[in-house]
């Protein structure tokens, strides 16, 4: 392995840290030892935070290509691990069922992370420095960190040594169920209660998936797999009974998961009587085998039956040629995720859709590819992370400039790091640069990210928002044009996407006439390949506009074009909901 190249640090910086933790004067050189962590926060949390800071912002010096500055530093990164802990327990409680934006104000009377943590364990993290770099490695910032906090003190009060044994299956746990499952998991199309949901303390799943590991009842050995992986296992808080059964009963090898989607028998009298949800009773995995299903039923069935083998697994849903379909993906081999089973070639899914279980948020298959590239497990690009943490420092504390070159540094450090290029064209903001400047930023991280199609575009279309501010209006033009053009074939639903913005722009400027001639040039650019995305983003919305416009005619030509592009499969679900809206915009429907 290539050896990291450390800038030249300003090492003569003698601090003391007296007044952080009671030590006698050191310096940020040496890291920090068993007794200053154990004296760490003598003198309460929020004032150890503060001074440590102090310290940390006068030493910190940026890196350059792929070469960290201090954040590369073991001494300095240990000083640094220990302010994450300070600042993280200093921090108001955060109610439960509550996102970090909705909590309260901080006040005077009001208790922090600290308070509700046993000291006992919280010195024993400290002390742990592998754990604390792979909760501070996972946290996000959508985490309500207090109940990952109580979590994570749940299971290590129940079992220290398994804790210490399985300390990525217990992060995933905290950070999966550090708010209430969402009403619309795991799809829409079942009425949550018919599922068999427990009510298990996150203890509990933690000893029953520790329990089947060491009984060597799942496929690989789960603590081989990181947290991140990992929420994608523990993600369904199903009856046990449940996998139980998927593992007695579905005897499939790794390689031949896909096969699970298809055990399931098509249920083709549901779709042709647009009976989308299930009625068939409880939602059990028996059921569904024994009576069949639709895709997203098949999809679910697949997805049960590769967490019970401890794999991860995401049920996937996207719009094709017809219409809406869902379908699976899971961890093939370890790092290697396979994430088309049961989805057909031929309906050109541009994108599946899933949902990330630590947030509850969107996840694309596209961007769990590029997740599983992996390079978030470098030095580097933990470096980098680091160096956006003093970027946002340095802006809070007003010092501009070193804001700047603390970005500059992340994306030096780590190019491939999109958080990186994000903090720097943020902070250029923030700080008022020049549109010149800005734009010679953005131009340069869509350049660097040429071959991801999903962050291409979004530097393109902020391209496009910074030529317009400098009044380059055709330049403006012309990047969404291209990057429209760009991802009609491949990535439909990016294209779709930009379109879709532009004639919104037009409508809600009531520039009707240029509206549909926008928007005849769209059914002629993406019509034939934009399928469901385009219906449902374009189509229908407009329709419904020139409609509420007292436009009927037009609402109904709008649509008359659509069907004509699109040649919807008869009976299919675009079709239905394209008949549907023919119906809505139609003269005989009224206003």
């Amino acid at each position: 392995m290539k050896a990291l190249r450390i800038s030249p640090l300003i090492l003569g910086i003698t601090l003391s840290l007296a007044a952080v933790c009671g030590l006698s004067a050191q310096d940020l050189r040496r890291p920090p030892t068993p007794a200053d962590r154990q004296q760490f926060g003598s003198t309460g949390w929020p004032a150890a935070r503060d001074q440590l800071q102090t310290a940390l912002l006068a030493a910190y010096a940026p890196g350059g290509s792929q070469r960290p500055g201090s954040t590369g530093v073991t001494a300095f990164k240990s000083w640094l691990l220990l302010w994450k802990w300070a600042d993280l327990l200093s921090k108001p409680e955060q109610p439960f069922g509550t996102k970090p934006q909705e909590s309260a104000s901080p006040s005077a009377d009001m208790r922090t992370n600290a308070d509700i943590l046993d000291p006992a364990v919280v010195r024993a993290w400290i002390a742990d420095e592998a754990f604390g770099t792979m909760l501070f490695a996972t946290l996000s910032p959508d985490d309500n960190a207090t109940q990952v906090l109580k979590n994570l003190q749940e299971i290590y009060q129940a079992n220290a040594a398994k804790f210490r044994e399985y300390q990525a299956l217990a992060l995933a746990l905290a950070v999966v169920y550090d708010e209430p499952l969402p009403r619309y998991w795991p799809h829409h199309q079942v009425t949550q209660s018919l599922i068999p949901i427990t009510n298990q303390t996150v203890a509990e799943r933690f000893a029953y998936w520790t329990g089947v590991n060491d009984g060597k009842d799942l496929l690989l050995d789960i603590r081989r797999l990181k947290a991140d992986q990992l929420k994608f296992l523990v993600d369904a808080p199903i009856d046990p009974a449940e996998f139980a059964w998927a593992r007695k009963r579905v005897r499939l090898s790794r390689s031949e998961m896909p096969k699970a989607f298809s055990m399931i028998r098509y249920d083709r009298d549901r779709l042709m009587n647009q009976q989308y949800s299930w009625t068939e009773g409880p939602y059990k995995l028996d059921e569904i085998s024994s009576k069949g299903g639709i895709c997203v039923d098949q999809a679910y069935f697949a997805c049960m039956v590769g967490k019970a083998r401890g794999l991860p697994t995401l049920y996937f849903s996207g719009q094709g040629v017809d219409g809406g379909h869902a379908w699976f993906g899971y961890m093939k081999l370890d790092d290697k995720w396979e994430l088309d089973c049961g989805r057909y070639e031929n309906q050109n899914y541009a994108t599946g859709e899933a949902l990330d279980p630590q947030t509850w948020t969107p996840i694309s298959d596209h961007e769990l590819q590029f997740l599983a590239k992996r390079f978030r497990d470098t030095p580097l690009y933990a470096a980098s992370q680091d160096d956006i943490l003093f970027a946002e420092l340095f802006l809070a504390s007003g010092q501009n400039d070193r804001a700047l070159r603390a970005a500059d540094s992340a994306v030096s450090v780590c190019p491939e790091n999109p958080d990186a290029w994000n903090e720097k064209i943020a902070v250029l903001e923030k700080t008022q640069a020049s549109l010149p400047v800005r734009r010679t930023n953005l131009e340069a991280a869509s350049k660097q990210f040429t071959n991801y199609r999903d962050l291409r575009v979004d530097y393109q279309l902020a391209l496009a928002k910074v030529a317009r501010e400098q009044g380059d209006a055709a330049t403006a033009d012309a990047l969404e044009r291209q990057a429209q053009y760009q991802n009609k074939n491949k990535r439909s639903d990016l294209s779709v996407s930009i379109a879709a913005g532009r004639l919104s722009t037009l409508v809600e400027q009531k520039q009707f006439d240029e509206a549909f001639k926008e928007y005849k040039k769209q059914i002629t650019s993406l019509g034939k390949t934009g399928g469901g995305n385009f219906f449902y983003d374009i189509v229908e919305p407009f329709a419904m506009a020139l409609k509420g416009a007292g436009d009927t005619a037009r609402a109904e030509s709008a649509v008359s074009l659509a069907r004509k592009a699109l040649r919807p499969e008869t009976g299919g679900i675009l079709d239905v909901d394209m008949t549907q809206l023919e119906n809505a915009v139609s003269a005989k429907a009224g206003n």
